[in-house]
C-alpha cells in the first residue's frame, strides 16, 4: 500500500497524541505512580534532589510511540540532511534531524526538531535553537519544531518565541531557504496545554511570532488566540 504524505491535519493530531502521553508520563513521575496502560515513557529523577528530569528525548519517544500506535506513516531518527552545514565555521558537512516521515519512494515529507526548557533573548547561546530553525528552512520538506516546557509563566512562551523569530530572521538573512512551512507546537506538562501554529515563512514579509492571550485568559479546547491552536483536556 502507497504512503501517503501526511497532512496538517495528521501532524497535528500525531503532536496531540505526543502530548497525552507526556502528559500522563509527567503526572506518573510526579506521583510516584508508573503504569505502561498509556505509555511506557518514564520521566526519571536526579541523584539527591530528587528533581524530574523532563528535556526533548522523551518527546522525541513519545512521538515515536504516536506514530507507531495511530499510524502507518514511515519514519527515521537522526536522520542526514540534503544540504550540507556549518555550524562551527568549519567545513561544511551533513547535519541531522531529530526525525523524519518518509514516503514509500524514500522521500522525506516531515522534518522534525525537539526542544526543551525556555529560552530567552538574552542568552547568550542561542546556537542550538539557531542551527535547528537553519535545517528546517534550509531543507526541502516542511518542518516541525516540537518544544517542551515544564511550566509557564506571564512571559516564558513570548520569550521563546522571541528567540524562535530571530532565529527565522537570521537564516533568511543568510541563506537560501527551500521549506516555508514551518510549524511550532509547544507543549507545557504542569499545565497540561499545547499550542500550536503553522507559519508560512516569508522572506520578503516575516511577521514576529507572539501568542498573546488575554490576562486572565483560562485555556479550554478548541480555542483558537491569535492564529494558534490550543489543545488542552477539558476546561479549567
Amino acid at each position: 500500500m502507497a504512503t501517503v504524505a501526511p497532512t496538517l491535519d495528521e501532524v497535528s493530531r500525531l503532536c496531540r497524541a505526543t502530548d497525552e502521553r507526556l502528559w500522563v508520563a509527567w503526572s506518573n513521575a510526579k506521583n510516584h505512580s508508573f503504569s505502561p496502560d498509556q505509555t511506557q515513557i518514564v520521566y526519571p529523577s536526579y541523584r539527591g534532589n530528587g528533581g524530574i528530569r523532563a528535556s526533548e528525548q522523551e518527546a522525541r519517544l513519545a512521538f515515536i510511540e504516536s506514530l507507531i500506535t495511530g499510524s502507518s506513516h514511515l519514519f527515521s531518527i537522526e536522520t542526514p540532511t540534503d544540504e550540507l552545514y556549518s555550524f562551527s565555521g568549519d567545513r561544511a558537512v551533513s547535519a541531522m534531524t531529530d526525525l523524519a516521515l518518509h514516503n514509500d519512494r524514500g522521500g522525506i515529507d516531515l522534518r522534525v526538531e525537539f526542544k526543551g526548557k525556555g529560552w530567552g533573548p538574552d542568552r547568550v547561546d542561542k546556537k542550538p535553537i539557531y542551527k535547528d530553525v537553519e535545517k528546517l528552512l534550509r531543507e526541502k520538506a516542511p518542518g516541525l519544531w516540537f518544544h517542551v516546557l515544564q511550566a509557564r509563566n506571564s512571559r516564558t512562551i513570548e520569550k521563546l518565541l522571541a528567540v524562535l523569530t530571530e532565529g527565522i530572521e537570521k537564516v533568511v538573512d543568510q541563506q537560501s531557504i527551500q521549506n516555508n512551512q514551518l510549524g511550532i507546537h509547544i507543549c507545557i506538562l504542569d499545565e497540561r496545554l499545547s499550542i500550536e501554529r503553522w507559519q508560512t515563512v516569508e522572506p520578503d514579509n516575516l511577521r514576529p511570532l507572539r501568542f498573546s492571550p488575554e490576562a486572565d485568559w483560562s485555556p479550554k479546547p478548541g480555542d483558537v488566540v491569535g492564529g494558534w491552536q490550543v489543545h488542552c483536556p477539558s476546561a479549567k
